[in-house]
This record gives C-alpha cells, structure tokens and sequence, in this order.
C-alpha cells in the first residue's frame, strides 16, 4: 500500500482502509512505547494515568477520588487486551477497603463512563486535614477528597491554609518509597503508637509490627499448643502432650518501649495494607494502619530466665 502526502489547500480525502492503516500505525507505535491506556504527562506532574470507570450511581468531577475495586477486562475474557490496556473499576473509596489502593480522575467521569485518572506522581486534589497532617490517604465514604493524616499512601506538598477540606497538591503514593525513624510512645498486640519524637504534640502516628510479633496471628490453641499472652510483649506457650513440658515464658527482645531513657525508636515505612487494624475513636469502621515496622534491630521472642 502506497501514501500520498497532501499539500496545504488540497481537498483532503482520506479513503477508509488508508485512515485505517494509520490508527494501526498509531496504535502500533504507542504499543512498542507502552502505550495503550497509561500515558505519562509531562507538563504537570510526570504521574501515572490510566483509564478508570467510574462504577459509582453518580456523576463525578475532575479530581474526585475512586477506590480502586478490579479491572475492566479480564485476562480470562481477553488476555492480549488485558495485556495491551491498564483499564481499572473504581468506586466510592472506603478506608477498610481501599487504603493505598486509589486513584484520583483527571477529568470528570460521568456514572458508568470510563476517563483518566491518576496512580501516582503529582495531582492537584482537594484535602481535609490539619496543617500539622503531612500525608493522604482516602475518606472514608467520600469520592470527593483524600483525608489527611500523619501517615498515609500520599505525602501532602502544598496545601491552602483553613480548616475543612481544601484545594492541594499531593503526590499520590508519595510515602510509599521512604522511611521514616519514629519513638515508640505505646504498644499494643498488632500496632505501635508512635511520635516524631518523645516530646511532640502531635497526633499518634500508627504502626504494624512485623508479621511474628502480631498479637492476632499467635495467641490461642493449636494441637497440643497453647499460646496466652500476659501482656502485649508477653505471652506463655503451654505444651499439654506426653511427657509433661515445662511451659515457656518469651518477651519480645529488645522490647519495644522503655521510658524515655533509653527512648526506643524504630524505622517505619508505607506499605499501603498491612493486614493490621485500628480502633476508629469515633466509633466508626476500624482504620487500617498503613506503615509497618522495619524491624531493623531484629527484635523477636525471646525466653525469660528466672534465676
């Protein structure tokens, strides 16, 4: 097949298959590049954008926030397309459901349509938080805006100054790549409570512990097994078999807190679901806990010797 370049003041007129031939090569072109549903925009962020539908009853504006619940094409209908195409389902966003796990549209999204939305990098967003709050994450039952938070998915950059929600900018998973050293203030069987530092004011930021010093994943009964806890960092494991065990008395080592002298700290980072929940004070759904600690000074169980 053969093309004709057109000259400026001809009478353009495309036939079928040659305005055909260069969808394909277009289509082509951005495969080879990546392309299909995600581009990445330069001019204002840099961020991730991909195609999302709207599943909610009701139309949304630009910059509205959907949890994301699964994907438009599934590879079990059509795994080249699914393959070819990040195209999302999102709805109204829950804090159990969809912490970390959001996208925000950049362009407004009518119920039921498909549009642009952002994953990560910059967006502009609107924001209910404190000024002392430096992360997002999403509101609970609310498509309009994120929450702020002391830890959360996306780091806060710019945020205009009153109370209640308002207009920001927010790179969206922002916290997810660093780490940050918290002084741990309080322990409870699943979660820290943590600060900044010893003295802040500040709001409690919220803490799993690792996988093997979950209180929820080893208290109980398991064959001949019995594990109570005596406190949040000690427990007693029974061995009721044949012949009589002794019973063991472990505590996590080196413990957690301490007092203020020495002062313990641990380095904590966003993961987005932990497996870990919160109490809401207001007597609402639990919250997910978002950042988990590192362990990085290997605490475990340990036995406690009576000498």
């Amino acid at each position: 097949m053969s093309f004709q370049r057109a000259k400026s003041g001809d009478d353009l007129k495309i036939p079928a298959r040659d305005w055909n031939a260069c969808l394909d090569a277009a289509e082509a072109y951005a495969s080879r590049r990546g392309g299909g549903a995600v581009t990445r925009s330069q001019g204002d962020g840099g961020g991730e954008d991909i195609l999302i539908k709207n599943t909610t009853a009701v139309d949304l504006d630009r910059f509205a926030v959907l949890g994301i619940t699964g994907v438009i094409i599934d590879p079990a209908d059509n795994e080249q397309e699914f393959k070819n195409r990040i195209a999302l389902t999102g709805t109204t966003p829950t804090t159990a459901d969809h912490a970390g796990k959001f996208a925000v549209l950049q362009e407004p999204c009518a119920a039921g349509k498909i549009a642009r939305a952002r994953l990560d990098g910059l967006t502009v967003c609107k924001i209910d938080a404190a000024d002392s709050d430096q992360y997002a994450d999403v509101a609970d039952d609310d498509a309009t805006m994120l929450k702020g938070a002391s830890s959360g998915s996306s780091r806060i950059l710019w945020r205009a100054t009153g109370t209640g929600a308002q207009w920001a900018i927010a790179r969206l998973q922002g916290s997810g790549s660093s780490a940050q050293e918290l002084y741990v203030a309080a322990e409870w069987g699943d979660y820290l409570e943590c600060k900044t530092d010893p003295f802040a004011t500040e709001d409690p930021i919220y803490v799993a512990k690792p996988r093997s010093l979950r209180r929820s994943l080893d208290e109980g009964t398991s064959g001949n097994i019995t594990v109570t806890y005596q406190t949040n960092f000690e427990k007693v494991i029974s061995d009721s078999g044949s012949p009589p065990y002794p019973d063991e008395r472990l505590r996590i080592t080196p413990t957690y807190t301490a007092g203020l002298y020495p002062a313990r700290y641990i380095v904590a980072m966003s993961i987005g679901e932990t497996g870990v929940t919160r109490p809401d004070p207001e007597g609402g759904s639990d919250i997910p806990v978002t950042l988990i600690d590192l362990n990085v000074d290997a605490r475990q169980w340990a036995e406690v010797l009576f000498l």
